[in-house]
């Protein structure tokens, strides 16, 4: 299929290439986009570097881009993009891949939000077109919250383009 002629193969071999996540359509069954925004500390955690970009045909983010989430098949969760990306993520803790963990404890917390609701996990949702995903950590106030839905509601969302 055209999606896959279009993926970074190199880059797959070094983590998702041939795995296949569970009960999901075949591969271009959907195409969808969803924004997000990762702020640790109030830093934004930067999903265009290139070890985070087309890291599974299934879901992944492409084009140097770290704003929009594509996703290729109907039935994937988020949990499979962030471990494709080696990137760990529960409902306590998100951990870079180099080690460095965020867990939340009495002072700071690791926060969801899909759409502006807060949620507690975000692990086994799938996105649908135009999803706005926020995940921060730490003693954020809700004005600081606000100016994140803010942040988000501005990134543009790529739109859904049939490849024939």
């Amino acid at each position: 299929s055209n999606v896959v002629s279009n993926t970074n193969q190199q880059g797959e071999e070094r983590t998702y290439q041939g795995l296949v996540p569970g009960g999901v359509g075949a591969l271009g069954s959907e195409h969808s986009h969803a924004g997000i925004l990762v702020k640790i500390f109030g830093d934004e955690f930067d999903f265009s570097a290139p070890a985070y970009q087309i890291k599974s045909p299934w879901i992944h983010f492409e084009a140097k881009d770290g704003t929009n989430i594509h996703k290729h098949a109907t039935g994937v969760k988020l949990g499979w993009l962030f471990s494709s990306l080696s990137i760990g993520l529960d409902d306590q803790c998100f951990v870079f891949p180099d080690g460095r963990a965020f867990c939340t404890n009495d002072n700071y917390s690791l926060k969801f939000f899909i759409n502006g609701e807060s949620v507690s996990d975000i692990r086994n949702y799938e996105i649908i077109q135009n999803d706005k995903i926020l995940i921060t950590f730490g003693g954020e106030t809700d004005k600081q919250i606000e100016d994140y839905f803010t942040q988000l509601d501005n990134q543009v969302i790529d739109q859904y383009q049939r490849i024939d």
